[in-house]
């Protein structure tokens, strides 16, 4: 596995953590609103809440730069060979790979399956090939360049 591709699953388990942040953040508010008549359970609330708040804006805030991180060009000399356009894009997509078996699909690629389960979720343009030794190469379609690239001056 590339440094990038570690990046890529690190960041869409950042952007997970950070949903489920969200939504206890969101709990938590509507049981301050509940929890009238107990000055103890309120602030309890409020503090639980204060930090759920701050741990999602640190995340948010970690995803963004890593997202600006991954948007930039990668360097020249790639660990992964260039195999051709056409040899790499072939194979089934991600999710009949993993069709009923996201365990044993997420260990032949070598994520874990929480990662794979987001992939899947996202909707990413993945390939998956497998070689006659046994081998799995993963490639991730995309457009190029970027949509969200900067342009140079």
């Amino acid at each position: 596995m590339t440094d990038h591709q570690i990046a890529h699953d690190a960041l869409d388990h950042l952007e997970m953590a950070k949903r489920q942040l969200q939504h206890l953040e969101t709990v938590l508010f509507i049981a301050q609103g509940m929890a009238t008549g107990s000055p103890r359970l309120e602030s309890l609330l409020n503090l639980g809440w204060f930090y759920v708040a701050d741990a999602a804006n640190v995340g948010s805030c970690n995803a963004e730069e890593i997202e600006e991180q991954l948007m930039e060009p990668a360097p020249r000399n790639a660990e992964v060979p260039n195999c051709g356009a056409e040899s790499e894009v072939a194979g089934v997509s991600l999710a009949d790979f993993a069709k009923g078996r996201q365990i044993a699909a997420a260990e032949q690629l070598g994520i874990t399956q929480q990662a794979l389960n987001t992939a899947l979720k996202l909707k990413r343009q993945i390939r998956v090939n497998v070689f006659d030794d046994g081998r799995v190469a993963a490639v991730e379609v995309k457009t190029f360049p970027s949509p969200g690239r900067r342009k140079r001056k």
